[in-house]
């Protein structure tokens, strides 16, 4: 919760400048924030006016503010966007218009705005019908969503109509927004002869505007740059008719495009052109298949990356960099340059490149440290997980390498065609590093603990073994091989792993994965405190979906639970190869109503599942530590886990869950099932469990980090 204050409204003046300066100073002195964020022009230039040493200040831009023709506006603008700690622009677009403009930030994001998921989404084809029905429309039905103004480029929509060819059939244009200069339009639809076409909506609800997205067959958008410099930086209501399963149509040289993946979640016309937007829309209107295709794709990519949970959680992490930045300014506490080389997946995608989401913040918040980091990590073809993010810190600059490895002989000896790239950048970027960290294990990560044994810079050097460090199973040659390596410290370094472990040489370190920021430890904690055991219990798996992990033994207790009686609720979070063999298998043993496939979700929609589940299963037949232990343990997620790795001994320090002998299916029902019986001690594990989640937080991490490689003092990376 968080309180929201309102200031009156009126014609922008220099007496309205001040009156709006008075309020924000004396809620800053108030409130005394760790970053003050400022939306818009006029917030902007407020902002700009108070004193830098009191907190952080964040500008977002959304695209106008940097192309008005104004020449007093633009210097003001100009002035104002160049004093703040970070711009955040909600395109790569906008961003353009920024530096076009002159104006060179301190740091700059581009993060683009979102659509609620919750609102915007398939309803039932009688809504679509009955309100197709109330406008007397019998034909295809055309969205646009917006102000009725010259910039939104309704007028376009209209001239098109008359050169969409009769075979299609009748076409309706129906416009939603406030209906600013409704009149030239509707002369506009009258000279044209389409004017029993077009409908004209003004404001709607919310419910009614779900129910038009529904009912349109393409939502469009063909939005100009006006000679007063109003652009169109972005496109919520694209990514809106996205949720609801509908492409679009939208301009060329605007931000528009950003919102959707051309020729896949939509098409592109050129500006002012009529002619081309009849043609692209009949083509659409035409092919009812790939209008379809288009609107799965356009649901299936906005539902994955363009949420407002998704740009919540980016934003989150770019007000934690830059409120850490603003209140170091003068702490020499810099660790130098710092080159990670790990395994981990990176995508290309229209935030830019994005990794694997838990490795991308532990990263980031490792560049607390450093004044430079430089990641060699394999790049990857093909759409990225809803897990993966973007770097916020600018201190991380990303080297490609390709991949390597795979399930199949041939992918894996793949390495040894790589392995010369993967030496190349290795060797260059070690030059000159401070420290060098190497995350094993895997191909790329041994291949550099072999360069490193033959150089002598750096000599400060971290190796990382996220695997299980005392496996009991089989496991592939090249695990045991680094193990070996790193026992008799042959890269001359120190080790960090997960847990303690007998007979542990002295460089070899325990160290705990972090997953938590103190703001997220702190809501955990909030939504801990109210949590009892009732049924039906609620489970919970969160990882990918492959038998390593576990899966079978999971839908096999869910089985179980359903025969003997229990009343409970599974969620399933994440995918994998043996999603669809293990959704058919609980379909067919009767379970769709109690175990739900949710796939892979963004960390904000992860957490509202913590906070209802009761029970985390991580039967996992190989494992280091799993980050998803200790955030369920946060929100009080008792888990039961498989006796391997360090998870016995973490989960008996921490008082709370059972490790239990792993792909045993019948131990997890008896333990599900004594929890039950005995909901106290459930209740008593669950309390423990969030006091122990401490030393998940990166500022424990951090000062963990920090003292193993000999730097002073300690670090916080804020709330």
């Amino acid at each position: 919760p968080f309180e929201v204050r309102t200031l009156r409204h009126s014609t922008p003046s220099i007496l309205e400048g001040i009156y709006r300066y008075l309020a924000l100073r004396k809620a800053t002195l108030t409130w005394k924030p760790d970053v003050l964020v400022a939306s818009g022009e006029r917030s902007v230039w407020l902002a700009a006016a108070r004193r830098p040493r009191a907190f952080a200040r964040v500008a977002i831009g959304h695209g106008s503010e940097f192309t008005i023709q104004s020449r007093w506006r633009r210097a003001l603008t100009r002035w104002s966007f160049a004093r703040m700690d970070c711009v955040v622009s909600v395109s790569a677009f906008t961003r353009s218009c920024m530096r076009s403009l002159g104006i060179r930030a301190t740091r700059d994001s581009v993060i683009p705005n979102g659509g609620d998921s919750s609102l915007f989404r398939p309803v039932g084809e009688t809504d679509a019908i009955s309100f197709r029905q109330h406008l007397g429309i019998d034909g295809h039905m055309l969205l646009t969503v917006g102000n009725i103004t010259a910039r939104k480029g309704q007028d376009l929509v209209i001239s098109a109509l008359p050169h969409i060819p009769d075979v299609v059939g009748k076409v309706h244009y129906v416009c939603v927004g406030i209906p600013t200069e409704r009149a030239r339009l509707e002369a506009l639809a009258e000279r044209l002869g389409v004017s029993d076409r077009v409908h004209f909506l003004g404001r709607i609800e919310d419910k009614n505007l779900v129910r038009a997205y529904n009912a349109c067959d393409l939502f469009i958008m063909t939005s100009r740059s006006t000679k007063e410099g109003d652009v169109e930086g972005f496109g919520i209501a694209v990514i809106e008719a996205a949720l609801c399963g509908k492409p679009s149509v939208v301009t060329e040289g605007s931000g528009l495009v950003e919102a959707i993946d051309p020729g896949n979640t939509g098409i592109v016309v050129k500006r002012e052109d009529p002619v081309d937007i009849a043609a692209k829309v009949t083509r659409l209107l035409s092919d009812k298949e790939l209008r379809l295709r288009l609107g799965e794709r356009a649901r299936e990519r906005a539902f994955r990356a363009q949420t407002w949970e998704s740009a919540v959680e980016v934003y989150e992490r770019v007000l934690e960099e830059t409120t850490r930045r603003h209140g170091s300014r003068d702490d020499d506490t810099s660790l130098g340059r710092l080159v990670i080389v790990s395994h981990t997946p990176h995508y290309s995608a229209e935030r830019g490149i994005v990794g694997w989401g838990p490795t991308v913040r532990e990263i980031d918040h490792l560049a607390h440290l450093f004044h430079t980091i430089v990641h060699i990590a394999p790049l990857y073809d093909g759409a990225p997980p809803a897990s993966a993010l973007p770097y916020t810190s600018d201190r991380v600059r990303f080297h490609a390498v390709g991949p390597s490895g795979g399930e199949h002989l041939r992918d894996k000896l793949g390495i040894l065609r790589r392995a010369p790239s993967y030496l190349s950048a290795i060797r260059r970027e070690v030059k000159g590093a401070d420290i060098v960290h190497v995350r094993c294990p895997a191909n790329i990560s041994l291949l550099a603990l072999l360069l490193l044994m033959i150089k002598r810079q750096p000599t400060r050097r971290w190796i990382k073994y996220a695997g299980n460090w005392s496996p009991a199973g089989s496991e592939p040659l090249s695990y045991r091989f680094q193990r070996w390596w790193l026992t008799r410290n042959l890269v001359r370094g120190l080790v960090t792993v997960n847990g303690q472990w007998p007979n542990q040489p002295p460089h070899i370190r325990t160290f705990m994965n972090p997953c938590l920021t103190e703001s997220e430890l702190a809501e955990a904690r909030s939504a801990a405190e109210s949590k009892v055991l009732t049924e039906p219990i609620r489970l919970l798996f969160v990882g990918r979906v492959e038998e390593a992990k576990g899966i079978g033994v999971v839908v096999e207790v869910a089985a179980e639970l359903e025969k003997r009686g229990v009343r409970f609720s599974l969620d399933i979070l994440g995918d994998g190869p043996a999603r669809a063999r293990y959704e058919g298998w609980s379909a067919a043993h009767g379970l769709t109503e109690i175990v739900h496939w949710h796939g892979w979700k963004a960390r904000p929609k992860l957490i509202s599942f913590y906070g209802s589940a009761h029970l985390l299963l991580a039967p996992s037949s190989t494992e280091g530590w799993p980050k998803t232990i200790g955030e369920g343990m946060a929100y009080g997620v008792v888990p039961l886990a498989s006796d391997i790795s360090t998870i016995p001994e973490a989960l008996k320090k921490a008082g709370t869950g059972m490790a239990l002998s792993r792909g045993n299916a019948a131990a997890y029902f008896k333990a599900i099932t004594d929890y039950l019986s005995d909901r106290e001690r459930w209740h008593r594990e669950s309390r423990a469990a969030v006091s122990a989640a401490r030393v998940f937080t990166y500022n424990h991490y951090l000062d963990e980090v920090r003292s193993l490689l000999g730097a002073r003092g300690k670090i916080r990376t804020g709330r």
